[in-house]
């Protein structure tokens, strides 16, 4: 039993969520499941996962594809089948895009940690914010947002002025972080605004080994909010 649970290979699982009731649609689509992305960024971008799924028979198209917005929440877990490691929370996401390409004919799905329902990227705003810190302008444009504000920042620079001249409120911001040495996203229904110097120089709370072998080894280093 010992050899057994040695020498079983690591394996890397994938659970996903869907929908207001958090429905488990990983056994139905796994067997479909050609390929999975997810990209943790930084500098004003939206985290991102995506899926392909092949379709030859249309069933995906035809009886299942989702609305935009649907909420989708993601996780990847490494271990072995006899014991599973860490499971990694990926964030909370929101379809924005369903696409079938082919033949042979696949169906793509991508989905964005930015609520599509929020105008904090798509609509344009003009005014003047005068003598408010950026912690003050991140609060405000977070509760318009209907989003949780994390300042994780010992600099929070006071303006005098800060004119937003027909930008989205995630451009503005973004542009007023760059300036100040900082990084904004938007992550599992969070507005974050960090130092990224920072971020980087500290210890990792976690790590995942997705691949292990006699000459392969694949890491990855999770740095927490």
């Amino acid at each position: 039993m010992i050899d057994e649970l040695l020498n079983q290979p690591l394996q890397t699982r994938l659970r996903l969520l869907f929908g207001p009731d958090e429905t488990d649609v990983t056994t139905d689509l796994l067997p479909d499941l050609l390929d999975f992305s997810y990209s943790d960024k930084d500098g004003g971008q939206a985290d991102e996962i995506t899926l392909t799924l092949k379709d030859e028979t249309g069933k995906w198209a035809a009886a299942w594809r989702p609305d935009g917005g649907e909420v989708v929440k993601a996780y990847i877990q490494q271990g072995t089948t006899l014991r599973p490691g860490l499971e990694l929370y990926c964030g909370t996401f929101y379809v924005d895009r369903v696409g079938v390409r082919g033949a042979p004919r696949t169906m793509d799905l991508s989905a964005v940690s930015i609520p599509l329902k929020t105008p904090i990227r798509r609509k344009k705003v003009k005014r003047a914010w005068e003598q408010q810190r950026l912690s003050e302008i991140a609060e405000k444009i977070a509760q318009e947002a209907e989003l949780e504000l994390f300042f994780d920042s010992k600099e929070n620079p006071l303006f005098d002025r800060q004119d937003q001249n027909a930008e989205t409120n995630l451009q503005f911001l973004q542009r007023l972080c760059e300036n100040s040495g900082l990084c904004v996203k938007v992550t599992d229904i969070q507005l974050v605004i960090f130092n990224q110097r920072e971020y980087e120089s500290k210890d990792p709370v976690a790590t995942f080994t997705l691949v292990q072998t006699a000459s392969v080894r694949s890491l990855v280093l999770i740095r927490s909010y």
